[in-house]
């Protein structure tokens, strides 16, 4: 090489250096190792979302529920309710420990329930069972209690998946958005939400709890939970899919209390 090519290449060094380390940045810099272990994954989506803070929740109910109506309990005999077209929307700011759900089931009536719980009161409406104001409860030990406290839950599911049952397995990655995503499946069993003791009597019209089969996405790049999917098998009355998509981690969220609660 002759002299003055060696020149120009000494000078086109840190000039190449520069670019690559540009490249380097854009790409996001060290990858993040991969995960086997199902529950380290969800651990780690967990984790992900208690980062964030804040983030937003969009969710749809597909199925079919049959009410026995003075008939036989638990024989899946009686009035048939589709839920398709159901939605629920909501916010959840993890460090305020505050939340709030809008639920919607066309099919019913045109059922609508609000839920809001900030500084441990629970607030809820529900229109077409009463006045259409807002009701006032404490949230520790009432049906909203996770709502009350959203951080608590998400330690309470990280503990949670040890249980006897509950058996979290890999399942193939899938494409979620603009990212790869792990899969993971784990069960809720039934006996977990009753307590040990029978649901039949608390659901209406006979329908009969069995265990829940949870399927959940976590992103790959930067492990953050992202999707949910429950079905909910509810013995002879029918079985609920209730997916959830998770979103706007980590943006500004206003959670008060309501006007007249």
């Amino acid at each position: 090489m002759s002299r003055p090519a060696r020149v120009a290449a000494t000078r086109a060094l840190p000039a190449l250096i520069a670019v690559l380390a540009i490249i380097t940045a854009a790409c996001g810099g060290p990858a993040t190792p991969a995960l086997s272990d199902p529950k380290k994954i969800l651990e780690a989506g967990i984790a992900g979302l208690q980062e964030a803070k804040t983030f937003h929740f969009e969710g749809t109910a597909n199925g079919k529920v049959v009410l026995s109506l003075g008939g036989t309990t638990g024989t899946g005999s009686g009035a048939p309710i589709t839920l398709d077209g159901s939605t629920l929307i909501g916010d959840v700011d993890l460090a305020g420990k505050r939340a709030s759900v809008s639920l919607t089931v066309p099919t019913l009536f045109g059922l609508t329930a609000d839920v809001v719980a900030v500084d441990q009161v629970v607030y809820t409406r529900v229109p077409l069972f009463g006045s259409g104001g807002w009701t006032r409860q404490a949230g520790t030990g009432s049906i909203f209690d996770a709502l009350a406290d959203p951080a608590r839950l998400l330690d309470q599911l990280a503990a949670f998946l040890d249980r006897p049952g509950v058996a979290p397995k890999n399942l193939s990655n899938e494409r979620c958005g603009d990212a790869d995503c792990y899969a993971v499946s784990f069960t809720i069993p039934a006996a977990e939400v009753s307590g040990g003791a029978s649901l039949v009597a608390a659901l209406p019209g006979g329908l009969a709890l069995g265990d829940i089969a949870v399927t959940t996405l976590v992103r790959t790049d930067a492990p953050r939970l992202v999707k949910l999917s429950f079905d909910v098998p509810l013995g002879p009355g029918g079985t609920v899919n209730v997916g959830l998509e998770l979103s706007k981690f980590g943006d500004p969220v206003t959670i008060t209390p309501p006007e007249g609660g």
